[in-house]
């Protein structure tokens, strides 16, 4: 059993960097994708289960194409089943420890896609601030912003170099000007 963390930080306290996707293997990996590049891997991060937040210590890492294959201490086959799907969370310490350049380098270029998969426009920054990170992309000639949460963007496909998002109503006209 894990051990929730010590001073149970809310999702809002913490940074949401990947998501466990599935299981792999039998001895509990599990492949996780990333929406942004460590300079070097953190030796843990933190999930939510039941509103209790717990930490996942890695015990090994490999890569597989653009996404990764990790094995955290204490999770074996049954427990990785459960945690697929879950977000993984950071402390927003460590991800000031990322190299501005990289984290802008992770998404700059990618295409902004609605969940229906029309293209809005291309981002063309990542500006950062020490509670959250906005978004900047072109849309229809002119910059358009909106914050790096969970609840707008919903995926991040490294692949296809997309990011779907579900914007919100009327973000579009706020920063829009004809």
């Amino acid at each position: 059993m894990i051990t929730p963390y010590v001073f149970s930080p809310t999702p809002n306290e913490l940074t949401a960097v990947g998501k466990l996707i599935k299981r792999i293997g039998k001895r509990g990996e599990l492949l996780a994708s990333f929406s942004v590049k460590f300079k070097s891997f953190p030796p843990a991060f933190l999930i939510f289960d039941k509103h209790e937040c717990y930490p996942l210590i890695v015990e090994t890492v490999s890569t597989r194409n653009d996404d990764f294959i990790v094995k955290f201490e204490g999770i074996e086959y049954e427990k990785a089943v459960q945690l697929s799907n879950c977000q993984l969370y950071v402390l927003p310490e460590l991800l000031s420890k990322i190299s501005a350049s990289v984290v802008k380098s992770s998404i700059v270029g990618y295409s902004v896609m609605t969940q229906e998969g029309e293209k809005l426009g291309e981002v063309i920054d990542v500006v950062e601030y020490p509670q959250q990170h906005i978004i900047c992309f072109n849309y229809q000639g002119q910059e358009v912003m909106f914050p790096w949460v969970d609840d707008i963007v919903l995926k991040i496909n490294q692949r296809k170099k997309e990011l779907r998002v579900d914007l919100p109503e009327g973000i579009l006209q706020l920063n829009y000007k004809k």
